[in-house]
């Protein structure tokens, strides 16, 4: 609402009246026949709506031209010279035209902007802009602006230049955004500007409707192998769980590929075909995998997009989407201010609801991950698996992880130092839970998918 609501609404009403008044002065100046008074009333009139439009626009060159103007004009009247006459009417009219004629240009600018629905964080969007010229004149020297407004660093539009636009013409262009944050962005409007033709001030106009939307999700590393309750696999000789609700029966062999465990290795039948021979199996059963993520002020450590709490958003995308293309369901528990679930989820087309959640997460928590954890365990189905993902500077009291551990649930903890990413200096490293054989460390510049390897 605005402040003066009074001024507002009076304001056309005291146009229509000045308006009218000045129609009647003219009229009875032209009719007692002094025509000479109602062409200076008309030009007085026509001079102060125009600074009216452009008051808060006026530059020092504007007043420049002005001032040399009047100072021609005066001589002009003083001295009888005709040359002064027009050379104080044409500093006047380049005032005019250098700040009425952008405006009328950049009436009819139409444009849109395609660009791809999701980027990685880190990378630049590749966008394709149109822009159209329905009117009836050309368009010079047209700048294009678009606001990124997830933009990483102090540069947040990205930009073009088009020298001219022929009328009904449409230019097409690839613009480059600058690197983009992870979320869920706002591309545009669209804005035209121009100063042509003479520069004394640049005129913008937004383009409606041209606005896109952007989702910018984190960076995923590729992810080998996890430890899951409910499975035993046979390559490595015992039960990961006390609790193996399922099992893999024997499928067959094929040809060692790189990355395989050496414990699947089929030694007789290697030696026979003189190459390396690998079993495979068959899950029979498959199991949840809850994925609970750190999300704490006190996580948020690091610079940029370089943040303990980043790599923590990372790490849980990536075992997300390794335990939906195993065919396992995944919940995902974003611990924040409060905890909020995603899912579950059970098919790799689902793979955009855990994304997107993690676009859109935020550091908004000022409770330790360890508060969080009753919360968590109480959305975990026992003998399942928990990923629990948390910077050590915000773990707090971890001591519900012995009652999870005691309902059966196969817990990981995934731990991201925050000394690595430069943490405040009294932040002490929380130690690892007593599951160290499925624990892992990560920090800042760390092998990511070696964390995850057998």
């Amino acid at each position: 609402m605005s402040p003066h609501p009074s001024a507002e609404t009076e304001r056309p009403h005291f146009f229509w009246l000045s308006l009218g008044l000045s129609a009647i002065t003219v009229f009875s100046l032209v009719l007692s026949g002094q025509q000479t008074y109602a062409a200076a009333g008309i030009g007085i009139a026509l001079a102060v709506a125009f600074f009216r439009v452009v008051w808060c626009e006026l530059k020092a060159r504007s007043i420049a031209y002005l001032a040399v103007g009047t100072i021609a004009y005066l001589f002009a009247w003083n001295r009888g010279v005709p040359f002064l006459y027009a050379f104080s009417a044409a500093c006047y009219a380049i005032v005019v035209v250098g700040h009425l004629l952008p405006r009328w240009v950049l009436r009819p600018v139409q444009g849109r902007i395609n660009c791809p629905a999701a980027v990685l964080q880190g990378d630049t969007a590749d966008l394709a802009i149109a822009v159209e010229n329905p009117g009836n004149a050309s368009l010079r020297m047209l700048e294009l602006e678009i606001p990124i407004p997830g933009a990483v660093g102090e540069e947040r539009c990205a930009r073009a230049l088009l020298a001219r636009l022929d009328p009904g013409a449409t230019k097409q262009l690839d613009i480059r955004t600058p690197p983009l944050r992870r979320g869920c962005h706002i591309v545009g409007p669209l804005a035209a500007s121009t100063g042509f033709p003479l520069g004394l001030v640049t005129k913008s106009a937004n383009v409606p409707a041209s606005e896109r939307t952007l989702w910018v999700y984190p960076r995923l590393f590729g992810v080998e192998f996890v430890p899951v309750a409910g499975e035993q696999f046979q390559q490595m000789g015992e039960a990961i769980s006390p609790r193996t609700g399922g099992g893999e029966d024997f499928a067959g062999v094929r040809e060692y590929r790189h990355g395989d465990s050496r414990r699947s290795i089929h030694w007789r039948a290697s030696a026979r075909q003189n190459r390396l021979i690998v079993k495979e199996f068959m899950r029979t059963v498959a199991t949840t995998i809850t994925i609970a993520v750190d999300l704490g002020r006190a996580a948020n450590v690091g610079n940029g997009i370089h943040t303990a709490a980043e790599d923590a958003i990372r790490i849980a995308g990536s075992v997300a989407r390794y335990a939906l293309e195993q065919q396992h369901h995944v919940q995902l528990l974003l611990c924040g201010a409060t905890v909020k679930s995603v899912g579950p989820l059970k098919d790799l087309a689902e793979l955009d609801i855990v994304l997107q959640a993690l676009a859109l997460a935020r550091c908004d928590g000022d409770k330790t991950f360890g508060d969080h954890l009753e919360s968590i365990a109480a959305s975990i189905a026992r003998n399942s698996t928990a990923i629990l993902v948390y910077v050590d500077a915000n773990a707090g009291s971890l001591g519900t992880i012995a009652t999870m551990q005691q309902q059966g649930v196969l817990v990981v903890p995934v731990v991201v130092e925050a000394a690595s990413y430069e943490a405040a200096s009294q932040n002490v490293s929380a130690p690892t839970p007593a599951v160290r054989a499925r624990s892992r460390r990560a920090r800042l510049g760390c092998d990511f998918p070696a964390l995850f390897r057998e």
